[in-house]
């Protein structure tokens, strides 16, 4: 038999001994099996609860158990997406004020892990780091809700001389954004806020001095012209309101008196002409001339019952 007839009948028998092998790799007695599925049996987070200021945000990261599972991949989820977002990585965005809880899922076996995140109002900074957040990090487009540390007290005296701001009042007159401020602490020998402290500061829109409770005055035009300024919350524990502290404010709206205030001067409050409203605290024992003058909207003026030694100049209320 020549060669040239031997060949095909070679590759014949080669071909059947091949099929009759499984050579597919998918049947037959000899055909290796698929590797076995590891399935996920439970997923934590790298935290667990979470606190960030509004527009900061943090990366969760999933834990899966076993680690050597096959599919470890998870869906995210927030149940209130109008306070925080979280994307297809886990990085979550604080929105808004408020909480929220953002969820891992498994997407083998459905196992859920969860972080409980609070959006804080005010984001925090450091007086020493005011300029540069106020000129890189502060909006334009909205009110900027910012809670400073370490306010030094000198910071806190305008210049009745030049009629000029304190050296806070300036920085945020400087930075040109809408800011509603709190003041967490202030440093060195301090009991009020000074003269002229916050003079013509027209962009200061909220003023929260809550956690100041060592403040006791409040001196003279010390918030002079702060036009835009809406509401402001005062510390318990101050006892006098010096002269026109809050005079032409045209834009507050709301102010809380402490009942530990016992003296408020003349013309605090003449032409705050979006003041509807006042309660005067129950201490009180001395008010200065044409305090509410000017205040055209002015409808009511809470005078406590219990208070039997109230002095008021002629014309406070005109």
């Amino acid at each position: 038999m020549s060669f040239n007839k031997l060949f095909p009948m070679v590759i014949s028998v080669s071909a059947i001994f091949f099929l009759s092998c499984g050579g597919e790799g998918k049947s037959g007695e000899n055909a290796l099996p698929n590797s076995a599925k590891i399935e996920v049996t439970s997923v934590n987070l790298n935290n667990t609860s979470l606190s960030l200021d509004l527009g900061a945000s943090f990366s969760l990261v999933p834990i899966i158990y076993p680690d050597h599972a096959t599919n470890k991949t998870v869906t995210w989820t927030s149940s209130n997406e109008s306070v925080a977002k979280v994307a297809v990585n886990g990085l979550v965005t604080a929105i808004s004020e408020g909480s929220a809880t953002i969820s891992a899922t498994t997407n083998d076996g459905n196992k859920v892990a969860t972080c409980d995140l609070s959006v804080e109002r005010f984001i925090t900074v450091s007086y020493d780091e005011l300029d540069s957040w106020l000129a890189h990090s502060a909006l334009s487009e909205r009110v900027n809700y910012v809670k400073v540390l370490e306010v030094p007290s000198h910071a806190l005296l305008g210049n009745s001389y030049s009629r000029e701001s304190g050296e806070l009042g300036k920085k945020i007159k400087t930075g040109g954004k809408k800011l509603f401020l709190k003041i967490a602490s202030i440093q060195g020998d301090y009991n009020s806020i000074g003269e002229y402290a916050f003079y013509l500061v027209r962009n200061l829109v909220g003023l929260d001095l809550l956690d100041c409770t060592n403040i006791t005055t409040i001196g003279d035009y010390a918030f002079f012209s702060c036009s835009d300024l809406i509401t402001v919350d005062l510390p318990h524990g101050l006892r006098t309101l010096g002269n026109h502290v809050f005079r032409s404010c045209t834009g507050l709206e709301h102010i809380d008196l402490p009942e530990t205030i016992t003296t408020i001067g003349k013309h605090v409050f003449i032409n705050c002409s979006s003041l509807a409203k006042i309660d005067l605290p129950a201490g009180i024992s001395s008010l200065g001339s044409r305090v509410f003058s000017y205040c055209s909207i002015l409808d009511s003026i809470n005078i406590p019952d219990s208070n039997e030694f109230f002095f008021f100049s002629w014309g406070s209320f005109i």
